[in-house]
């Protein structure tokens, strides 16, 4: 388990640390206790596409993929959900993930493999939620 506090306050340091994913909200993107993060303080304005990690209203941290921005605040979703949370105050964001270690090998956030699920993940997500809405509704 994760000490919130010292994660927080090695990140405020300026620290990058190295977090195994846990849970399952990012997957096919991330895997659950099998990849890894590499996370550091957010610099500058949100970036859609961008994964984050935040304070939910509840107090919990997550890990999600910024989906949107509206004057309300940001709205995150995990690649495997058909939902977001939101709005998120930018003062409660406070990582951005810049490497992830997936199957072994380190990805930056600039390579085509991170690219490819920050680009598509969007459109996934509104091909899911069409092709159920229409299963739904007994239409093919």
């Amino acid at each position: 388990m994760i000490n919130t506090d010292k994660m927080k306050a090695l990140i405020e340091s300026g620290e990058e640390i190295c977090i195994k994913v846990s849970g399952s909200s990012m997957e096919p993107f991330l895997h659950n206790k099998k990849d890894s993060v590499f996370v550091k303080k957010t610099d500058g304005e949100p970036r859609i596409g961008e994964i984050y990690f935040f304070q939910d209203k509840f107090g919990r941290i997550i890990m999600h993929r910024l989906q949107r921005i509206t004057k309300d605040g940001c709205f995150f979703r995990g690649d495997a959900l058909n939902y977001c949370e939101g709005p998120i105050s930018p003062d409660n964001i406070f990582a951005k993930v810049v490497r992830i270690k997936h199957n072994g090998k380190i990805y930056h956030t600039d390579n085509m493999y991170f690219a490819f699920h920050r680009m598509f993940s969007p459109i996934k997500f509104t091909v899911k939620s069409y092709i159920h809405i229409k299963l739904a509704s007994g239409r093919r």
